[in-house]
């Protein structure tokens, strides 16, 4: 079970620092460097707790409460269920656990709209004023 935010993962039989490298996106060199006490990275980690890199969360931390799904989460706080799972990989959406934290990411807002004209896209040498004439506004 990793737990993303606090940067730790508990071994599971059969699974070495090698299988979980490659799962997670990560170099065996970079988890074994911070896993010295398992001495092979093809050694058996079931039940241990290994150190992971902790990967910041691009939104901020939720507490599960009684109820919660990714779905209503999703729904709630204005994002995807995909979103939610990207961000929280390793969590179970069928089985979250009450008082565990995941990472809800946030929309990037949508650029404003211009409702009475165009986008126009600043040049070197442009200023309120030339910018008028070559519209046809005022300042």
């Amino acid at each position: 079970m990793y737990n993303e935010q606090d940067g730790v993962y508990i071994g599971l039989k059969g699974e070495s620092l090698y299988l979980v490298a490659r799962r997670e996106g990560l170099s065996v060199k970079e988890l074994a460097a911070l896993n010295p006490e398992i001495r092979s990275v093809t050694e058996d980690i079931d039940g241990k707790v290994l150190k992971m890199p902790k990967k910041k969360c691009p939104g901020f931390l939720y507490t599960v409460q009684a109820g919660d799904t990714f779905f209503l989460l999703a729904k709630r706080f204005g994002t995807t269920v995909e979103a939610i799972q990207a961000a929280n990989p390793g969590v179970d959406p069928l089985n979250l656990q009450i008082g565990s934290q995941i990472c809800i990411p946030v929309r990037k807002p949508a650029p404003p709209k211009c409702p009475n004209g165009f986008l126009y896209t600043i040049q070197a040498g442009d200023t309120f004023f030339l910018l008028a004439q070559r519209f046809g506004t005022t300042v």
